[in-house]
């Protein structure tokens, strides 16, 4: 398979697993937690430099988009915002 058909496959599942989430089914939030927590996950500790708080700020992200699933075009831009103003409050707090 050719990397169009794959990334439009990928692309296709999201959108089944965004609308499964929609629908508050907690298996499609874990399949697609468990697709991007990696990648997600090592941008927030190159940011936080902090494995507790990159963790908290993942499930902080991830239970914003259970709550709102259609925010999962932002996930990223919502991620690093978070992150980035957890880092100013643990500056502060030195």
């Amino acid at each position: 398979m050719d990397n169009a058909k794959t990334l439009k496959n990928e692309i296709s599942n999201n959108a089944s697993l965004i609308y499964s989430i929609s629908k508050k089914e907690e298996k499609a939030l874990a399949t697609l937690y468990d697709r991007y927590k990696t990648i997600l996950f090592s941008i927030l500790m190159s940011i936080l430099k902090n494995r507790k708080e990159a963790e908290l700020v993942l499930q902080e992200v991830f239970l914003e988009f259970w709550q709102n699933p259609k925010t999962f075009r932002c996930l990223v831009a919502n991620m690093q915002k978070k992150a980035i103003e957890r880092l100013r409050v643990l500056e502060s707090n030195f």
